[in-house]
């Protein structure tokens, strides 16, 4: 039973990990997305957003990023509670 309890903590720290990861590199997006907007002056934040996370899914095959940092936020908060 104290193994389970020990791995199950683990894992809730890994969680914790990964969720602030998540928000953290969507701030990081925005921050970039809305430098690139006001350089550029034609596009909007949201398109810059959409068209890079369309491309690195077409460049390296990878998951589209769907999760949004206020859902992290949610499961951060849930994880805590």
């Amino acid at each position: 039973m104290t193994k389970l309890k020990e791995e199950k903590e683990k894992l809730r720290i890994q969680l914790d990990k990964l969720l602030r990861q998540v928000e953290a590199y969507h701030l990081l997006e925005d921050l970039y997305a809305h430098e690139l907007s006001e350089k550029d002056g034609k596009k909007a934040v949201k398109t810059i957003k959409t068209e890079y996370r369309n491309k690195i899914v077409e460049v390296h095959q990878c998951v589209r990023p769907k999760m949004t940092a206020n859902e992290a936020k949610k499961y951060l908060q849930d994880l805590t509670h």
